[in-house]
């Protein structure tokens, strides 16, 4: 299920690193957009977005817009192209967010 994902993080440990893995799960492409959920991610539902950058974007309830948290990388364009991606697919999108975390 899904693709794997190093981050470093450090944790304030003296010349310490530590890389965590985290499980996600890519539930739609399009448009040279990957959005993904991490398996093991929090409330509230969100989303994130990988093109030439990355975004972060809360899904919100049904029949709320859903809102960019942030984003890192990428043009204001390709930010309004992703937000479009996701509103014209949010109801897809809760709902694999359901399937994943229940």
């Amino acid at each position: 299920m899904g693709d794997w994902k190093k981050v470093d993080f450090n944790l304030g440990l003296e010349n310490q690193a530590c890389w965590v893995i985290f499980q996600m799960v890519t539930v739609l492409r399009v448009q040279g957009i990957r959005i993904i959920i991490f398996v093991n991610d929090h409330e509230p539902a969100h989303v994130h977005a990988f093109g030439d950058g990355q975004a972060k974007i809360n899904l919100c309830a049904a029949g709320s817009a859903p809102e960019l948290v942030w984003a890192d990388g990428m043009t204001r364009g390709e930010a309004r192209r992703v937000m479009k991606i996701v509103v014209e697919n949010q109801e897809e999108l809760l709902a694999k967010w359901r399937d994943i975390h229940g």
